[in-house]
């Protein structure tokens, strides 16, 4: 009884990461030989996991990419000029904490797409706001003003 009271607490205070470890943790606990200390810690990091997958996910569907593309899915033996020293270089994200800004260019078909959504991708995960927007798409203006006749 007591731990079904646990678990509606946890689920009231919105710790639903920890009410699911405790639930998974209680049917394991016969064969764990866990102190108090250890159980509560393992609780407050299945909370502090499901928080952080939570916050990746809303990052990476607010980013909005066009493609589900990761760093590590990079191909380098296709022959389009892609320099693999310069990419280990933005995959270390400190290009974003210096504020610098990358610009692909490139004739089409060559994976400039596939490249800023990997980089988005990894902005997120490192926890970065990320936005995909096509050029066109970003110098496009923020009404629609339809031009008047004077008269």
């Amino acid at each position: 009884m007591l731990s079904e009271q646990t678990l509606s607490t946890l689920n009231a205070l919105k710790l639903f990461g920890m009410a699911r470890g405790f639930t998974d943790r209680l049917s394991q606990l016969k064969s764990a030989d866990l102190s108090h200390e250890e159980f509560l810690g393992l609780l407050v990091q299945d909370e502090k996991t499901y928080r952080e997958n939570l916050r990746l996910k809303r990052l990476l569907h607010n980013a909005k990419l066009k493609h589900q593309a990761a760093i590590e899915d990079i191909d380098y033996r296709h022959p389009r000029g892609l320099n693999k020293q310069l990419v280990l270089e933005l995959s270390t994200t400190q290009w974003i904490s210096q504020h610098r800004s990358v610009l692909l260019t490139g004739p089409t078909g060559v994976g400039k797409s596939f490249l800023s959504c990997a980089l988005g991708n990894l902005a997120a995960r490192s926890g970065y706001t990320v936005l995909y927007l096509r050029a066109q798409d970003s110098l496009r203006p923020c009404c629609n003003l339809k031009p008047t006749a004077l008269t």
